[in-house]
């Protein structure tokens, strides 16, 4: 897995303005991530994205994932954590438009960067490799001393 570099507006290329937005903070429990994707499940059927599809299984995943990775680093300290979807038109010159999915957690921030290799038969650590495999961007950046915000991109 490429290392992504912990730089503030690390952001991937520059998108247009959203045309649709969702966000909500939920508790840090196992049942809080599946709510997540749920929510954000329905709330792409009524922006249009057809259920079935590669790009809705695709969001629906990245979701459920930066979803799960809050909930696993937040719930020991008690924080709650965030989900936050954009939707970007397609530029003039290009024909599909982008979902940004960003989980923002008051993690501190140097847990930000390359993900850690794991052994072969580690049952957990390989959940971000699947969003960067999936995904044209991703990354970890800083939003202040003390949160961070993991994001994914990802094309309808």
């Amino acid at each position: 897995m490429k290392p992504k570099p912990l730089i503030p507006d690390a952001y991937g290329p520059k998108l247009s303005p959203p045309t649709a937005t969702f966000s909500i903070m939920l508790r840090s429990t196992p049942r809080s991530a599946r709510l997540a994707w749920l929510l954000v499940a329905e709330r792409l059927t009524d922006w249009g994205v057809p259920r079935r599809t590669d790009c809705f299984n695709i969001a629906v995943l990245i979701v459920a994932e930066l979803a799960g990775n809050a909930v696993r680093h937040c719930a020991d300290a008690g924080w709650d954590f965030s989900v936050q979807v954009t939707m970007h038109p397609a530029p003039s010159d290009a024909a599909t438009s982008t979902l940004r999915i960003e989980s923002p957690t008051p993690v501190p921030t140097d847990h930000c960067g390359a993900t850690p290799r794991r052994p072969p038969d580690c049952e957990s650590g390989r959940g971000l490799s699947l969003v960067e495999a999936l995904t044209p961007h991703w990354g970890c950046v800083a939003r202040d001393a003390g949160t961070k915000s993991v994001w994914a991109e990802a094309t309808l």
